[in-house]
């Protein structure tokens, strides 16, 4: 195996464990309802419109995070970001929506950004 692919191998998701790889899933498929974030600015927030991030939620967890640039990559990113600091889940609504609070949801947003080499998260 090169040396690339060892590194591609914990980049995203794939830096993550099963909870945490579930918890992601779970935000994206709160997010495809379209209860969060209204369809006519989905696209411009998620940098995916609305029929097809539904799609992509559909395929959860078989998704391909490893370019930065990817649909799914910016989905992962823009849903975790949004319901952390745009919409903002609060912590009772976060509790029941996710199952986890907000300091373990952004906890899992960190390391997932961190395992892309990222600084800092927000909107890409």
């Amino acid at each position: 195996m090169s040396l690339n692919a060892i590194k591609k191998a914990n980049v995203g998701l794939d830096a993550l464990n099963q909870d945490e790889i579930s918890l992601v899933g779970r935000a994206v498929k709160l997010m495809a309802t379209g209860d969060i974030v209204e369809e006519f600015e989905f696209g411009a927030r998620m940098a995916v419109e609305l029929p097809a991030f539904r799609e992509m939620a559909l395929k959860w967890p078989d998704w391909d995070d490893t370019n930065d640039k990817s649909p799914e990559c910016l989905a992962i990113n823009n849903t975790l970001n949004d319901l952390l600091h745009g919409s903002g889940l609060s912590e009772p609504q976060c509790k029941e929506m996710l199952g986890v609070g907000r300091q373990e949801l952004l906890r899992v947003y960190r390391k997932w950004a961190a395992s892309r080499g990222w600084n800092a998260t927000g909107v890409r």
